[in-house]
């Protein structure tokens, strides 16, 4: 699923995106049928393609995750949501081979997941 939603904005440590959680999309079938809720799994791949963004911004592509460092689901995402991450970049300057991120998605005042990731630009 592509999760890289809308750029927001771009920075030299830190990026936002938002993305339209769309109703009709695949994640959902089967996926608690009768209280529909978007995937952590999902959450996790927003947030990488969030930080995406950022590398390709700094002349590197896709990124990949060597480690989740911790990762709160705090709130559902329902169909249908726009969902806002932002993700911050916590090491002194960005690093390809691994730099360290803070990322925040949420769904207006909620706050759905927290997630610390280490990732690799490739």
């Amino acid at each position: 699923m592509d999760c890289r939603g809308s750029l927001i904005s771009c920075s030299d440590n830190a990026v936002c995106i938002v993305l339209s959680i769309d109703p009709e999309a695949q994640v959902f079938s089967g996926h608690y049928p009768h209280f529909a809720i978007f995937p952590g799994v999902y959450l996790i791949e927003t947030a990488l393609q969030t930080i995406e963004y950022f590398t390709q911004a700094q002349g590197w592509g896709a990124v990949r995750m060597t480690r989740l460092d911790s990762g709160r689901l705090l709130a559902p995402v329902r169909p249908g949501d726009q969902l806002c991450c932002k993700a911050r970049l916590l090491d002194a300057a960005f690093a390809p081979s691994a730099s360290a991120w803070d990322v925040v998605c949420s769904v207006g005042e909620t706050v759905a997941a927290k997630l610390r990731m280490t990732v690799r630009a490739q």
